[in-house]
């Protein structure tokens, strides 16, 4: 219950029009880095509750942003087996 921060990164994505594909990038992106830092068994809190839902269901979505929940999807999974993705409110 009483986490403790560790790092932040800052990272600059061209504009994207569609806001959950936007987040989805930035989770992958930071999800990506804990790989890197081999830190296995983290909390990653986002405040966007449609890609939370959507990363944690069953569905299939054909799109760019469905592409990107596979990808996050395909990490956890591997090598990130022990993390989790929370939704958190603002």
């Amino acid at each position: 219950d009483q986490g403790h921060f560790v790092k932040a990164r800052n990272e600059w994505i061209e504009p994207i029009l569609d806001v959950e594909i936007g987040e989805t990038m930035g989770l992958l992106s930071a999800l990506k880095r804990i790989d890197e830092l081999q830190f296995y068994d983290t909390y990653v809190e986002i405040d966007c509750k449609r890609v939370v839902d959507d990363l944690y269901s069953k569905r299939i979505l054909n799109s760019d942003f469905g592409a990107t929940l596979s990808d996050l999807r395909v990490l956890l999974s591997t090598n990130l087996v022990k993390s989790n993705v929370k939704f958190i409110r603002r």
